[in-house]
């Protein structure tokens, strides 16, 4: 007899679920918002590019439920956005043209 029990591990809490956190529009031209409908406010965004380096990051000075970020320095390709709210993270794939 065998046993086997697959665990999926995950700091993504479901006050970030997708239905809730949104990034739009996507693809974009650089420019995109990120917005937490369930109110809680983003306190951080960083972008990584697919190798891992970071791009950006930026620390809200005044958090919000909704960001505007403006990458239209970036070369055209498939980025990571790792999103901060309320103690928890997110991260999500955004495409630039």
């Amino acid at each position: 007899m065998s046993l086997v029990i697959d665990v999926a591990l995950s700091n993504e809490e479901p006050i970030l679920s997708n239905d809730k956190l949104m990034i739009y529009p996507n693809p974009n031209k650089g420019n995109f918002t990120i917005e937490n409908k369930n109110g809680l406010e983003i306190n951080a965004v960083e972008i990584f590019d697919v190798s891992g380096r970071l791009i950006t990051k930026n620390k809200l000075s005044s958090p919000s439920n909704k960001t505007n970020i403006n990458l239209n320095h970036v070369d055209s390709g498939v980025y990571f956005v790792k999103i901060h709210v309320y103690g928890t993270t997110s991260t999500r794939r955004i495409i630039i043209e």
